[in-house]
């Protein structure tokens, strides 16, 4: 349990630079406090945070995580279901496999708990990549919004995780857009 709740004198991961900017970005959302020097990476991931911090006060980040951990077990069980989907049990075996490679060891259970921009980044690539395939299913406006939002929603937190990740979505709708 030592892993997933955290005390803000715990000496852990907050004592680390870059973490402890994460923090004091949250705040100053919080606070409505736009001062360049409490804002140093982009600020997706402190605002997600902002409105928690009132109710998770002695880790922050614990329920924007956990819906990213969540969004990214969903994301996996439909792109399972729509890569397999002759296999009933796919959406099953998709949610498995994020288990067991994302949350089956204290390592790998750390980089969804510690704050880091790449948290809520795989959430959406993941999330991205279904709405992608979504969209070259069966093409619509709706679709395209969500796969865009998705895409363009990775920006705000890894501006660098974006582009592969529309560079991908665009070989994807390619052909259908052709055809």
């Amino acid at each position: 349990l030592g892993v997933v709740f955290h005390h803000d004198d715990d000496h852990g991961w907050r004592d680390w630079a870059d973490q402890s900017k994460y923090i004091e970005a949250a705040r100053a959302w919080a606070e409505w406090d736009l001062t360049p020097a409490r804002h140093w990476y982009p600020p997706g991931y402190s605002l997600l945070a902002a409105p928690f911090l009132w109710l998770t006060p002695h880790d922050r980040f614990l329920l924007p995580n956990l819906a990213c951990v969540l969004t990214g077990q969903f994301a996996c069980a439909a792109l399972a279901r729509r890569m397999f989907p002759q296999h009933r049990f796919a959406a099953l075996w998709g949610a498995g496999a994020f288990l067991v490679v994302s949350e089956s060891t204290i390592p790998a259970l750390r980089t969804w708990i510690v704050p880091w921009t790449t948290t809520p980044a795989a959430a959406l690539t993941l999330a991205a990549l279904v709405a992608v395939l979504r969209l070259a299913e069966h093409p619509g406006i709706g679709r395209a919004l969500f796969a865009g939002g998705a895409i363009g929603g990775i920006v705000f937190f890894r501006p660098s995780d974006a582009a592969p990740v529309a560079v991908a979505a665009a070989l994807a709708v390619t052909p259908g857009l052709l055809a």
